[in-house]
């Protein structure tokens, strides 16, 4: 018989709270989640939802479980609604996305407790941020389009 090990279980973190936490090797380019039916546009950001527009955010069960790394495993495609891994992800790691990745002006900032050595500190959003250190990470195309890149 062969038993199914889940991909992710819940769990609280002690510095950043709820979280997925990976129980088995994902490998990097994998969709390690789809959220097109589990997500719900809104108009006013919160501190949960993602943008995923010039002027849309999601918000739903998904994202109240992913939380911010300066050093990511993962990338919120705002484009597919889904959730790439960016290298491979091993068992015993929460799913953590860039949030300046997605979010232009965060409706509320927050002081990172990541604990990567590149923890960039406050994360306000990507409007705020230094354009070098945004250009190390790989961004959605409305965040290049808010930042001038795309026209």
């Amino acid at each position: 018989m062969t038993v199914e090990i889940p991909s992710f279980v819940l769990c609280v973190h002690p510095r950043y709270g709820k979280a997925l936490r990976v129980q088995r090797l994902i490998p990097a380019g994998s969709v390690v989640l789809s959220l097109g039916n589990d997500v719900t546009r809104v108009v006013t950001p919160t501190a949960t939802s993602i943008q995923v527009g010039v002027d849309e955010h999601i918000d739903g069960q998904p994202t109240l479980y992913l939380n911010h790394s300066c050093e990511p495993n993962v990338f919120v495609d705002a484009g597919t609604l889904t959730i790439v891994a960016i290298r491979d992800i091993q068992p015993g790691e929460d799913v953590q996305f860039f949030y300046p990745a997605n979010e232009w002006h965060m409706s509320v900032p927050f002081e990172c407790t990541c604990g990567t050595a590149s923890c960039l500190g406050t994360i306000s959003g990507a409007k705020e941020m230094d354009q070098e250190v945004l250009g190390r990470y790989r961004l959605n195309e409305h965040i290049e389009q808010l930042r001038g890149n795309i026209h």
